[in-house]
């Protein structure tokens, strides 16, 4: 090893630091593109999250305009029901 540095040496450490930076920054650029690409990936993802967000909530009116209907059959059947059955007990009792 040696005790003193020439000037070539130092101008030649300076060159070799300066590429070693210079192959950095390149690699730094290539590494922000690929975050910007991921970010346009990410802006996709919302837009389809966004559309299924839509396409949920318009099952889930259908969904519970379907129940409501299907309640308000069985309440009506139900109803029927305990109406046929009352009228047949005051026939029955009527009749007794």
């Amino acid at each position: 090893m040696r005790q003193s540095w020439t000037d070539e040496r130092l101008d030649a450490l300076n060159g070799k630091v300066d590429r070693g930076f210079d192959r950095l920054d390149a690699r730094m650029d290539r590494i922000d593109d690929k975050f910007d690409r991921v970010e346009d990936r990410f802006d996709r993802m919302d837009e389809k999250f966004d559309r299924m967000d839509a396409k949920i909530n318009e099952l889930d009116l259908r969904l519970t305009g379907r129940l409501d209907k299907l309640i308000y059959v069985m309440v009506v059947t139900s109803v029927s029901l305990v109406a046929s059955f009352v009228a047949a007990m005051i026939a029955v009792v009527t009749r007794i």
